[in-house]
């Protein structure tokens, strides 16, 4: 499937060309308070905003997905209860 960075990459993509939306600034590392890892970025168009997490676990061979998106008005708060909620996940369950 393109490794740990093809789902991040094909997603990318369909935002930006099916979707018409801007990937803003470059894809950034993260880690929450639980260990959880992965990848972010953000993006937005004419009348939305939000932000995209992926957690790649390929020992597991499992992909975990993100998306918080809503209007611009307000996207800080919502922003803020995502990552609440990002924090609030773990994936530490036994194999």
């Amino acid at each position: 499937m393109g490794g740990p960075d093809g789902p991040m990459v094909r997603q990318q993509r369909l935002m930006e060309r099916g979707q018409g939306l801007t990937i803003e600034g470059d894809v950034s590392d993260f880690v929450t308070g639980r260990g959880l890892q992965g990848k972010t970025f953000a993006y937005y168009g004419d009348k939305l905003a939000g932000r995209f997490w992926q957690v790649v676990d390929t020992q597991r061979r499992s992909l975990v997905q993100i998306d918080m998106y809503g209007p611009a008005d307000g996207f800080n708060e919502a922003l803020a209860d995502a990552r609440k909620m990002l924090d609030s996940m773990d994936l530490e369950a036994p194999l």
